[in-house]
């Protein structure tokens, strides 16, 4: 969904918010939520395990995190610093700069 040249996507376990662009670069945000079949089960945010966390229900909170953002009742970036698994959560998600093919692979 496109809101103020901006987009929320949801894919597999992340939540992403990319400024709509065609430029080499982009610059995202995602609210990642860690399950016990991620690469690394271990939130970067509180150095736990997540192999408790079932892929469903890594989707099934993403999936409302979705729609709290899209309606307006949550900011994504204090989602992501509140709750992502990802580093970057203490950047509120920001994923900063990159081209084509240079992130990781899901």
């Amino acid at each position: 969904q496109s809101t103020s040249g901006l987009s929320v996507y949801f894919f597999s376990s992340a939540l992403f918010f990319c400024p709509l662009s065609s430029m080499s670069k982009v610059q995202a945000s995602h609210l990642l939520i860690k399950h016990q079949g991620s690469r690394n089960p271990v939130s970067r945010r509180t150095g736990q395990s997540t192999a408790g966390t079932t892929k469903e229900a890594a989707i099934a909170e993403l999936q409302e995190y979705e729609k709290k953002i899209k309606s307006g009742e949550l900011d994504f970036a204090k989602a992501a610093t509140a709750r992502s698994d990802c580093g970057s959560f203490k950047a509120g998600g920001d994923l900063g700069p990159f081209g084509r093919g240079e992130m990781q692979k899901p």
